[in-house]
């Protein structure tokens, strides 16, 4: 039954109302019929009306200040106002209240009867929103845990999302927070799931509850996404994670931190860690894998792959791609700030590689072409040196007028495909949009037009042919992390179907068959 309290001044008026309908028999409860708003005031905390019926004009309290006062108290309190005439300018006020249901004196049993049925209905279809959000909250509140876990999960493995979901999902997972960064913990041998969900939790209190913001388990993986002012303060808390998991299980997991990065920028923060991740062996245990762990230690990234794609690419005659790789191994050398010493190094390896390349060829015995590279005084001229040695290497004749003929256009085109050949989003519309600014379709015409191939097939035969590579050179690499570098954003099973459908063979095949045919020879 619907509680009610009336409110009126007048005695008689109050009296008559009270008894002018059988409340019972309606489904209401009249809790009492206050003589002012004042003492209507006291009631309600104790009695938790539904329903307060009142006079609109009434001396210390007016209605109007009865029902704002009345509705800090109990929100959810339906008020009906009742009004002689000339009250208008009262009752538009409680209109602006909110309330919707007012009667004007004299009232009689049918309209007040209307009017509570009214009300009752209003409150039937209330209480069940009121259910129907408190149920979706306890659902949405029992499944947000795993939302959020698979959210990040298809973040890292995929790149799924556009920017209009990691809005979305920002928002429905109520995070505020604008810098993240992402924490990789890798276990070095197979465990069970437990194993894992121990470093989880402990990881969670270590680093603060609030502090992290998303967190799953991929594979060998425990993945935290972490709000963050103080990237540098990451590494002392990992490596507190590191000693407390340590007090109770005996499995040896490694440890990344990632730069410094926005919500969306997750899958390139994820990539990040797990690049830091393949040199863990490099560096002493429970150190934790981090930018300024490499820049401390005065480490830089391999270029081995680099300079064996060069040399296969001038084994192969591809003057053209191979001077676009070369142009890229430098901008590397630059971004990544290797000293003079250290780029003359890798010149040497790349000179040298290049050198076999004629002894194969020619089947004579290996003369070192290697020029004098310390004499060499800028990097600029580093790069002519060993370009001149490459093509040479290559042995195509007028290699430099045919390269000419290719218009600029064309020639940053070929470069940027390159240097983004791991970017899952590389196509001719992102590059025309978001790098050469021009129209997607004029660029693709020309593209095919000057390199005799369309920018689609040129993208996937470059990807493959670097995929292959990978699989020849890195056998510790797997399918997932080879697609990824290429482009298929760690999809193996698509990118082990368009492999296939190139070689005929599987990656794992290839490169077994691969190894095969390296020990046979």
């Amino acid at each position: 039954m619907l509680k009610v309290i009336l409110v009126d001044d007048e005695k008689i008026e109050r009296e008559g109302i009270a008894a002018l309908i059988d409340w019972e028999k309606h489904g209401f409860q009249l809790l009492g019929a206050a003589k002012n708003g004042v003492e209507a005031l006291d009631w309600i905390p104790n009695l938790q009306p539904d329903i307060v019926i009142t006079d609109i004009k009434m001396p210390v309290i007016s209605g109007i200040d009865l029902i704002r006062k009345a509705s800090a108290l109990n929100p959810k309190i339906l008020f009906a106002v009742l009004s002689g005439y000339g009250d208008y300018e009262y009752t538009s006020r409680a209109m602006l209240l909110g309330v919707r249901h007012y009667l004007l004196k004299p009232i009689d049993e049918k309209k007040m009867l209307d009017m509570l049925y009214g009300m009752k209905e209003e409150i039937g279809k209330r209480s069940f929103q009121d259910q129907t959000v408190d149920k979706l909250a306890g659902s949405l509140e029992k499944v947000l845990p795993h939302a959020k876990a698979q959210f990040l999960r298809g973040c890292v493995q995929s790149s799924i999302y556009g920017t209009q979901d990691y809005a979305y999902f920002k928002s429905l997972f109520g995070i505020t927070a604008d810098r993240f960064v992402l924490s990789v913990f890798h276990f070095e041998e197979e465990c069970d799931f437990v194993d894992k969900y121990a470093l989880e939790n402990i990881a969670e209190e270590v680093i603060g509850w609030k502090a992290v913001q998303l967190n799953c388990i991929v594979e060998q993986n425990v993945v935290l996404l972490t709000e963050t002012e103080d990237v540098s303060g990451m590494e002392e808390t990992m490596r507190k994670v590191h000693r407390e998991y340590s007090r109770y299980f005996q499995k040896l997991f490694s440890m990344a931190v990632s730069d410094e990065g926005r919500f969306d920028e997750i899958p390139q923060m994820y990539r990040q860690a797990v690049r830091f991740l393949k040199y863990r062996f490099e560096f002493p245990d429970s150190t934790v894998l981090c930018s300024r762990a490499f820049y401390s230690s005065a480490w830089h990234s391999d270029l081995s792959l680099d300079i064996d794609i060069l040399c296969g690419l001038a084994r192969n005659g591809k003057m053209d791609e191979m001077n676009v790789w070369l142009e890229c191994f430098f901008n590397r050398l630059d971004r990544e700030d290797f000293s003079d010493f250290q780029a003359r190094s890798y010149c040497r390896k790349l000179c040298r590689n290049a050198s076999a390349i004629f002894a194969s060829r020619d089947g004579k015995q290996e003369v070192d072409r290697c020029p004098d590279l310390d004499r060499v005084e800028s990097r600029r001229e580093l790069y002519h040196t060993v370009r001149v040695v490459l093509n040479e290497a290559c042995g195509r004749s007028g290699v430099f007028e045919l390269e000419q003929q290719k218009s600029p256009v064309i020639k940053s085109a070929v470069k940027c495909i390159y240097e983004n050949i791991g970017n899952p989003e590389l196509s001719l519309q992102w590059l025309a949009r978001n790098v050469l600014f021009m129209n997607e379709e004029y660029l693709g015409r020309i593209f095919q037009k000057e390199m005799n191939e369309k920018f689609s097939k040129f993208v996937m035969r470059t990807r493959i042919e670097i995929a292959k590579k990978l699989l020849r050179n890195f056998p510790d690499l797997h399918v997932r992390e080879v697609a990824s570098m290429t482009g298929f954003a760690e999809d193996s099973q698509y990118f082990g179907h368009v492999f296939k459908n190139d070689t005929g063979q599987t990656p794992l095949a290839y490169r077994k068959q691969w190894k095969g045919n390296a020990s046979g020879g």
